[in-house]
């Protein structure tokens, strides 16, 4: 009864709601000035014939597919072709006759291109403190339809695994507050019309309202699992992490301001979609921004009865820029 009534609350504060002031950073918009790379990035690779740069090409692609909707998704959309040019796809043999597939982001930040996922894709089935070596992971960018692969794809070999050194899932009733990864390759994406990357957000920017989600996760969570070829995309809204703590916090589950809960009717992340990007819109300057990554449920994925969690990218910018640093200095 408290939950459907604190459900009923935060509705009707959401109707009446009328300034949105929750996804302005507390910091000027800018992004991070970019390093010098270890490796330079060659003109036209990062640019179109349109000459927008990377971080302008992705937000125009999100800009478009947005447009193409009528209202919000219930359920999921059918991405095209070219609309989450940020998407990475991680498949990482963890067993001579087993594949694990994640998702992932393909950022540009600091100077280096670079993948951006959950932790738990990155370590090992039988040990969660054990990173898995970068030898049995592969990367790729530009993936749409995953049984019917273009040849427009690029894979890249994977160089450097890292995951938070508070990362932990070994006790079945708790989740983990630091389950984020990053991955470092031989050499970078080559940007095209279907592969660009996202901005990060800056430390500590407050949570959006809205986020759009993707990836090639279980289209449902009752009955036949069937995970889709192609690239699935979802809008949901967000819910105040107090809220979620208030309401969702049991057998010892703690959540925490590092997270992003969202909430939606019949819709959500699901098994598949671990370390996929949440991606949202600066309301200052109207950049898109990594905001999420895919975490775990709190319950049935897609019963709209409880929240699924990603990490809260803006929390760790401090943490990613420290390793970016690192893997610079050590590939000079």
């Amino acid at each position: 009864m408290n939950l459907q009534f604190n459900l009923l609350v935060f509705i009707i504060i959401s109707i009446f709601k009328c300034d949105s002031s929750q996804n302005r950073p507390r910091s000027p918009s800018k992004f991070e000035p970019q390093y010098n790379p270890r490796y330079r990035l060659n003109p036209t690779q990062l640019m179109l014939s349109n000459e927008l740069p990377p971080g302008d090409q992705t937000g125009q692609a999100l800009e478009d597919f947005d447009a193409r909707l009528t209202g919000r998704i219930v359920g999921g959309k059918t991405a095209q072709e070219g609309d989450i040019q940020y998407q990475l796809r991680i498949e990482a043999r963890t067993a001579p006759k087993r594949l694990r597939r994640c998702g992932a982001s393909l950022v540009l930040a600091f100077g280096v291109q670079f993948g951006v996922t959950a932790a738990h894709c990155l370590t090992s089935r039988n040990d969660t403190k054990v990173t898995l070596s970068p030898k049995v992971v592969n990367i790729i960018a530009g993936a749409y339809n995953v049984k019917n692969f273009t040849g427009r794809e690029q894979r890249r070999n994977v160089t450097r695994l890292v995951i938070h050194h508070l990362y932990d899932s070994s006790d079945e009733h708790k989740r983990p507050f630091e389950d984020i990864g990053l991955v470092f390759f031989s050499s970078p994406f080559k940007v095209t019309k279907l592969i660009s990357p996202i901005l990060l957000p800056d430390q500590n920017w407050d949570q959006p309202d809205e986020v759009l989600l993707s990836g090639w996760g279980f289209t449902s969570s009752r009955g036949p699992k069937m995970r889709p070829d192609i690239l699935q995309t979802l809008w949901t809204p967000t819910i105040p992490i107090q809220f979620c703590k208030m309401n969702f916090e049991y057998d010892g589950i703690k959540l925490s301001e590092r997270q992003i809960c969202n909430l939606k009717d019949k819709a959500g992340a699901c098994g598949g979609d671990s370390g996929g990007p949440a991606a949202a819109r600066n309301v200052t300057n109207r950049r898109w921004y990594l905001a999420g990554i895919a975490s775990y449920n709190l319950g049935l994925c897609g019963s709209g009865m409880y929240p699924s969690v990603y990490v809260r990218v803006s929390s760790y910018i401090n943490w990613i820029k420290r390793h970016v640093s690192d893997y610079k200095k050590a590939n000079k």
